[in-house]
């Protein structure tokens, strides 16, 4: 600007020097040359748009309170400055990076040994003795263990019958020494246990015992009366005959 006005003094220089003008009559005709200097238009400095992130909520107040490089970064857009670079670099204005001293790496776990699964062994329930069916024959299984033993010399006698077969006067009917152990229908447990005990196969059972032999009654040999010769076939007794057969 100082350059085009000095331009236009040297053009008027000569009359400025002949007319000898006043110091007023100088200034008005500089002011009429400023006004003929095309002007440049002046480009103000511009300002970064502030985010709208930026408020003055209480919010963001107390976050820039909390973080410092939170403050620079709105000082910097306030000022129009460019923002501070953030970055992992090891100063002031970034996060450091760890040295190796505080790496700690973590062992793999070493895997456990696979222990075999042990499947339970199943314990085996025992299964309930069953009452013993009725006998399909009637016989007298004799088992010899004593050959010089004697027949006549009684050992014990058992007789397993149903309750309703077994009289009152039992020497009479089944012998003198014989011991009726009764059951019902159905049998009880402690008479299962009694019929298990000696192994009963089938019902009415009887097992007698002499010095010389095992005896095994079955069926209507069972209700027999040996007394008279244990090792022979037995008879019946009036009352069993007459219940067996209905005979008297």
């Amino acid at each position: 600007m100082l350059a085009l006005a000095a331009m236009a003094l040297a053009a008027i220089a000569p009359a400025l020097l002949s007319a000898e003008e006043s110091a007023e009559e100088i200034m008005r005709q500089m002011e009429e040359v400023r006004r003929h200097i095309p002007r440049t238009p002046t480009v103000a400095p511009t300002r970064p748009p502030i985010s709208t992130a930026i408020t003055a909520s209480e919010a963001v107040d107390e976050f820039g309170q909390e973080a410092p490089w939170f403050r620079q970064l709105r000082q910097s857009q306030l000022a129009g400055t460019p923002p501070p670079l953030l970055g992992h670099i090891k100063g002031h204005d970034g996060i450091p990076f760890p040295s190796p001293e505080a790496v700690v790496l973590e062992p793999t776990p070493t895997p456990l040994a696979q222990t075999p699964t042990v499947t339970p062994t199943a314990t085996p329930t025992p299964t309930p003795y069953q009452r013993p069916g009725a006998c399909e024959r009637n016989e007298t299984l004799r088992e010899v263990h004593q050959p010089k033993g004697s027949d006549a010399k009684l050992l014990y006698d058992f007789l397993f019958v149903a309750r309703d077969l077994a009289p009152l006067d039992v020497s009479e009917a089944f012998g003198q020494f014989t011991k009726v152990v009764p059951y019902d229908v159905p049998p009880s447990k402690g008479q299962l246990m009694r019929m298990e005990i000696y192994r009963v196969p089938c019902l009415p059972y009887r097992v007698r015992m002499t010095a010389k032999a095992r005896y095994a009654d079955t069926g209507t040999n069972a209700l027999k009366n040996y007394d008279k010769d244990q090792a022979g076939r037995g008879e019946f007794s009036k009352l069993m005959r007459q219940r067996l057969f209905g005979k008297r």
